[in-house]
Order: structure tokens, then C-alpha cells, then sequence
């Protein structure tokens, strides 16, 4: 994953900023009824991204909404009388995608770097973080590189005709 994670960091970058040089006019964005279909989810995806760059621990406001129902089982479980007997449930089971119903159910999401709860979110501080905030020193740094350049161009353009 971490292999995968780095070779697509640059590329995904380049993307990003040339989208930022040449917006793309959205005809059908997928992503805008989202915090419709999902405001517990969206308000909590909402609070990671402020704790992102600092860590911690970061609370917020669940709206209230309908409660989801559960999707449908693949397989029953059997119920336990005691931890040994337990049954426990991958965290990438696909009936619980929905991060709206945990939410709804109050829940907890526990990750390698996040828990997400109810009404509050926990970011994992590590070194990963420095890391992050140079890369985007770096891709901040080349972006007003570029509009400098394009500016001078521009310019450039102008003065000769």
C-alpha cells in the first residue's frame, strides 16, 4: 500500500495543479448530493479534514437525520456468551461501507490513523505529518512558480504585439 500510495502522489499532484491552471466545468458532479444522502458522514469527514494538519482530537456536530437501516447480511453470525465465541466482522466488510450507519448507530471507526465517533474525530499525530505539510510546501512552491512564469509570459505576449 505504502508503494502504491508513493508512486501515485506524484502524478496525482501534476493532476491537481493543472486543474487549478485550467478549471474543468462539472456537468454532473457525483459528489454534490452527498452531504444530502449522508450528513452524519459528511459532517464527520468535514471535522478530519480540520484535524488533518494538526492531529488530535476534534469534535463536532452530528445533524440530526433518519437513521439508516442496516443492509442485508451475507451470512449470519452466530451470537457469543463470551469474547472467545465472538465473532468479529472485517472493518472492509462491504455491508458497512456506508459509514452513515455506524455513525448513525453511534458505532466507533478505528483505522491505522483516525477513529471517527459520533462526535468527534481522533487524527493519529506521527512523523508522516512533516512529511505531508514539505509536500505541500513543495507543490505550493511550484504552483506560484508556474502562475509566475505564465504571468511573465503573458506579459511578454502583451509588450510584443
Amino acid at each position: 500500500m505504502k508503494g502504491i500510495t508513493t508512486m501515485a502522489a506524484a502524478p496525482l499532484s501534476h493532476f491537481l495543479a493543472a486543474r487549478r491552471r485550467c478549471p474543468v466545468t462539472v456537468e454532473r458532479n457525483m459528489f454534490a448530493d452527498l452531504a444530502d444522502a449522508f450528513p452524519r458522514a459528511w459532517a464527520c469527514l468535514g471535522a478530519v479534514a480540520l484535524a488533518y494538519g494538526g492531529g488530535g482530537r476534534w469534535p463536532y456536530r452530528a445533524p440530526a437525520a433518519p437513521v439508516p437501516e442496516l443492509p442485508v447480511a451475507e451470512f449470519e453470525a452466530p451470537r457469543a456468551d463470551n469474547r472467545e465465541n465472538a465473532v468479529v466482522l472485517s472493518g472492509i466488510d462491504t455491508r458497512f461501507d456506508p459509514v452513515e450507519y455506524l455513525l448513525a448507530h453511534d458505532v466507533p471507526i478505528l483505522t491505522a490513523n483516525y477513529m471517527l465517533r459520533t462526535h468527534e474525530v481522533w487524527v493519529r499525530r506521527r512523523e508522516y505529518r512533516a512529511t505531508v505539510a514539505k509536500v505541500m510546501e513543495q507543490l505550493e512552491a511550484a504552483e506560484q512558480a508556474t502562475e509566475a512564469r505564465q504571468r511573465m509570459c503573458r506579459e511578454a505576449a502583451r509588450r510584443a504585439t
